[in-house]
């Protein structure tokens, strides 16, 4: 079972999210990046531009900060680790890192990743891009923020892992995963997203998930949660509960 826990509001963090799932899984991509911790081991799961295949194991538990804003907390540009996961040592002092990890083997994982990263900023510049790109206004972005268009893809590389037409074409296919996701008809969400057709988001999310939309909802496991929802307290993830977190 996957669940996200709204934090308390950071700015620069999207949700906390468990997952019980055992076996091969499929991520695919939203712009965000993740802090992932799955029992063992810390790593930073970098800007996906295609489904990332990994092997789960059991309990993981990751923080997912909004796009752009992980950069600059972790101080690693988004494209040097575009599709790929990198153990946060080769990021952190280790001495941090293992303090962190002995931590979480205490305990309340969901809480001490929250807590870790709550210094983490909400970055104005990828707030500026991600408003202009969702209103569709990717060819005037540069003008519209005072750069030229070469400063602003350098710039977007850096924050996001790609430039601002990948951006706005990830950002599109999660806006449409999230419908599809909540049983919506997939013809609606053509229509509503703005792609030409239900052929036209069948082929986008074909490329960028590597499975049909079908296949998609089939694996699917999905349940949001608020801080103070009852689910937090399942005895199976009660230690990750988060509404009575101090930061």
């Amino acid at each position: 079972m996957y669940r996200e826990y709204e934090p308390p509001q950071t700015g620069a963090v999207r949700c906390v999210w468990t997952s019980s799932k055992v076996g091969m899984q499929r991520v695919v991509p939203d712009g965000c990046m993740d802090l992932i911790w799955n029992g063992e081991r810390l790593h930073l799961a970098g800007p996906d531009t295609q489904a990332f295949l990994t092997e789960a194991n059991g309990i993981t538990v990751g923080v997912r900060f909004q796009p752009g804003a992980a950069p600059g907390f972790f101080d690693v540009p988004a494209h040097a680790i575009a599709n790929t996961r990198v153990p946060l040592e080769e990021l952190w002092p280790k001495d941090r890192v293992h303090r962190l990890v002995d931590g979480l083997h205490e305990g309340l994982p969901g809480r001490k990743l929250l807590n870790e990263v709550y210094s983490a900023e909400s970055d104005g510049f990828a707030n500026a891009v991600r408003r202009l790109v969702a209103s569709n206004e990717v060819r005037g972005a540069a003008d519209e923020l005072g750069i030229t268009e070469r400063h602003l893809h350098r710039k977007c590389l850096a924050k996001f892992g790609y430039g601002p037409k990948t951006l706005q074409r990830i950002m599109r296919f999660s806006s449409a995963m999230e419908l599809v996701y909540a049983g919506k008809p997939f013809s609606d969400i053509a229509y509503e997203i703005g792609y030409a057709d239900q052929a036209h988001l069948s082929r986008e999310v074909k490329a960028l998930a590597g499975a049909t939309l079908t296949k998609l909802v089939q694996d699917a496991d999905l349940q949001e949660a608020s801080i103070d929802d009852a689910a937090v307290h399942d005895a199976a993830l009660r230690d990750l509960a988060l509404h009575d977190a101090t930061v």
